[in-house]
């Protein structure tokens, strides 16, 4: 899978970008080309980790409007979901804000990221002038569709008040 909206390929004549996302939390921190903790794609995986350091990592703030849980292993069933409703892959749409699609900002949204690796910080795939025009989605059963931003809603937030929608 590989979209090329993604936040990591703006810039594909700068290797250290994409090293920095391939090699991320690599302890070289000029070229990246170290080996990293995680790998890092420029989706969103609905998969929880099975990180024996990390146990609480993602932590999801579900939105009440469309509770959604994070697939542990095959064996567990979503419990508010049939496979062909449950995402396991999403194109990033990410915001800052308060969750609002009319108020929200879906590009320059702040990173932790180094200035050098993202100087104008995170932005939504899929850029329609200053709005998402939506993202593919890859489902349980294996289908992928194409999701409208104007039928996307947040589904989890983070301290830094960044919202990512599918």
């Amino acid at each position: 899978m590989f979209c090329p909206s993604s936040f990591a390929s703006r810039d594909p004549s700068n290797p250290n970008i994409v090293n920095y996302f391939w090699n991320f939390g690599s302890s070289d921190h000029v070229t990246y080309l170290t080996e990293g903790q995680y790998k890092s794609v420029g989706y969103y995986w609905m998969i929880k980790r099975n990180d024996a350091a990390h146990t609480g990592n993602p932590t999801m703030n579900p939105n009440p409007n469309r509770p959604r849980m994070l697939i542990a292993k095959t064996t567990t069933i979503a419990t508010n979901l049939n496979s062909s409703e449950t995402e396991i892959v999403a194109d990033i749409t990410i915001s800052s804000g308060s969750g609002n699609r009319n108020t929200d900002q879906f590009s320059n949204v702040p990173s932790t990221a180094p200035a050098s690796i993202l100087p104008a910080g995170y932005r939504a795939s899929h850029m329609n002038g200053n709005r998402p025009s939506g993202g593919n989605i890859l489902f349980q059963d294996n289908h992928l569709e194409w999701r409208l931003f104007q039928d996307m809603d947040w589904i989890t937030w983070d301290g830094q008040h960044r919202y990512a929608w599918f």
